[in-house]
């Protein structure tokens, strides 16, 4: 989320329902999770780095684990090996396990590059592989589309499309899920990832009301609110790609709100 831990109180918005954070003092990091306030949900861990959180939630009387990633790019054989090690403590049957892996699983079908070097993006360590397939998770949109060709984040760097982002859940809730689609990004470098629970409603994307960008008092809110953002957020050394894909998002819990 690249909030700074102080700045926690940014994040709330109660339309979107109870807010779990595992957040640092630097912005290059952090996860969240929304939870609707009608689901009974209660924080079972949190790392020190802004880069685990896992809350437990209750389905008609199942509970299910629910673990926000957001992986290093460097030491990931040590980080994945850790996160299996908490795995195994809790010792939960469910699980869903989602986030940014900053990996991929498979070349030829998570990869794609127009560059003639074709630098090889970074293939998940052994370590992440001993423990998805120990914990019995499953990629669930790959299940689901076994040859597609379908991207989540773009390089501008690289000048390559991957699939970072992944959603693994317990074998036994594969039946639980009704769909699994990646979307297209309107307002940040990596696509959206939709899963929709069996029994739930396909509910339709948001997208702002362009009446109220003629409103005097939300231009008034807006200019104080990204003053607030841009002062806050010119202080560390953060690529200009995130400060501006964190402050679309920022915005738009500001509105939503």
């Amino acid at each position: 989320v690249h909030i700074k831990k102080q700045h926690e109180y940014l994040l709330k918005r109660p339309k979107l329902g109870k807010i779990f954070v595992s957040l640092t003092q630097v912005k290059k990091r952090g996860v969240a999770l929304y939870i609707r306030d009608n689901i009974m949900a209660k924080q079972i861990y949190k790392d020190e780095d802004g880069r685990i959180l896992m809350v437990e939630i209750q389905d008609n009387d199942q509970k299910i684990l629910l673990v926000a990633i957001y992986a290093p790019n460097d030491n990931q054989e040590t980080f994945y090996r850790k996160l299996h090690v908490q795995m195994t403590k809790l010792d939960y049957t469910n699980i869903i396990m989602m986030g940014d892996w900053n990996g991929i699983v498979d070349v030829k079908l998570d990869y794609k590059t127009s560059t003639k070097t074709k630098k090889i993006k970074k293939i998940l360590p052994k370590t992440f592989f001993q423990m998805v397939e120990e914990l019995n998770l499953k990629d669930i949109w790959r299940e689901r589309n076994t040859n597609e060709k379908q991207y989540i984040f773009y390089s501008n760097r690289h000048l390559s499309w991957s699939r970072i982002d992944m959603v693994w859940i317990s074998g036994e809730l594969n039946f639980s899920v009704q769909d699994i689609d990646i979307g297209t990004s309107i307002w940040a470098d990596h696509n959206p990832i939709t899963m929709v629970w069996k029994g739930q409603k396909k509910r339709n994307r948001w997208t702002l009301n362009n009446v109220i960008l003629k409103e005097d008092k939300f231009k008034s809110r807006m200019e104080e609110e990204l003053t607030f953002f841009f002062k806050e957020n010119k202080k560390e050394e953060t690529s200009l790609q995130n400060t501006w894909d964190t402050m679309k998002a920022y915005t738009r819990g500001i509105i939503i709100d």
